[in-house]
């Protein structure tokens, strides 16, 4: 069922957030490409090739964007440029506990954001959850024992963190409104190609892209292979976060980020032989209870609800609570 659905969503949008983290992570310093826009241009490329593979295959079925749905896009595309692309340079410059860590104020601004601009309220125990989480992350940034501060690299990635918190709740929304007239693939490589035009001409200008050919891998096959596999899980993580948009709220993405945030500084201090401290063990008890708790009592707050309609993928009409970040179209009444 959808509760089925919900849950492995976030399960696998775990596995893909970790994965990804440390992998880019070890192609900026392993491999020494420090390049991250063209990166994240390489990124959306390879996704949109492999949505066009997994459209040749048969496996899902290709759509044309609908013209009123362009506003939309364009939005969601700007958030996921900035997102993407001040992340992945921000993790050029600092680590990532650091960047798990400024990452913590997301749930924060989402509610923030939810609340004051859609004026849409959560229940008094969401808002307690969310609570233990942010505290439990930012325990585990101070215990990482990483003090690699970098001014340029802390601002990026705040900018990022805000773009990426309204980013979620303008997709959820967008999601909800083409999930009738599309599939998850074909919203995918729409997302991917919208950003396209404003990545590379980001790559252009600062001159990465005229200065790519000095990359000491240059002329490497096996460095190219990796950073262009790297560059695909890219697409994974967007796919599999647009399936939790699908499947649950922007809020519940927004806790689910800050567990994965402290999974993923607990599997590369294990990879990478860090020692632990009381801080970190206690932050990650702390954001383990935190999510733990957000999830119980939104598994309470689901039963007292009556049934939804079903879904508009399945031939019903659902009409979308949240409106876009500008320009939103209300439902017409009956």
């Amino acid at each position: 069922g959808e509760s089925f659905l919900a849950g492995a969503s976030v399960f696998m949008y775990g596995c893909a957030v970790i994965g990804k983290t440390l992998l880019t992570k070890m192609c900026f310093s392993g491999y020494s490409f420090n390049y991250p826009i063209t990166f994240s241009l390489f990124s959306c490329l390879t996704t949109m090739v492999a949505c066009a593979l997994v459209f040749m295959a048969g496996k899902a079925q290709f759509t044309m964007l609908p013209v009123h749905h362009f506003r939309g896009f364009a939005q969601i595309s700007l958030l996921t440029a900035l997102d993407m692309g001040f992340t992945n340079w921000s993790l050029d410059l600092i680590s990532i506990t650091l960047q798990m860590t400024i990452k913590a104020a997301i749930p924060a601004i989402v509610v923030s954001y939810e609340r004051f601009i859609l004026k849409k309220t959560h229940t008094q125990m969401a808002y307690l959850s969310l609570t233990p989480l942010i505290l439990g992350a930012v325990l585990v940034g101070l215990g990482s024992g990483n003090s690699d501060y970098n001014f340029l690299g802390t601002m990026l990635m705040c900018i990022a963190t805000v773009a990426s918190s309204i980013k979620m709740v303008t997709t959820h929304s967008v999601i909800k409104q083409v999930r009738s007239e599309m599939g998850m693939v074909s919203f995918l490589f729409w997302l991917e190609l919208a950003m396209v035009p404003i990545l590379l001409p980001w790559a252009f200008f600062n001159g990465e892209i005229s200065t790519l050919y000095e990359w000491d891998e240059y002329n490497e096959p096996t460095a190219w292979v990796f950073i262009m596999v790297v560059a695909v899980m890219g697409g994974v993580r967007a796919y599999v976060q647009n399936l939790v948009l699908k499947y649950n709220s922007p809020l519940t993405l927004a806790a689910a980020n800050i567990l994965i945030q402290a999974l993923t500084i607990v599997v590369s201090i294990f990879l990478f032989d860090t020692e632990t401290s009381f801080e970190l063990d206690c932050g990650i008890v702390v954001s383990l209870a935190g999510y733990a708790l957000y999830t119980m009592q939104k598994t309470m707050g689901n039963k007292k609800k009556a049934p939804s309609k079903p879904d508009v993928e399945k031939g019903s009409i659902r009409t979308e609570e949240a409106p876009l970040l500008v320009g939103g179209t209300e439902p017409t009444k009956p």
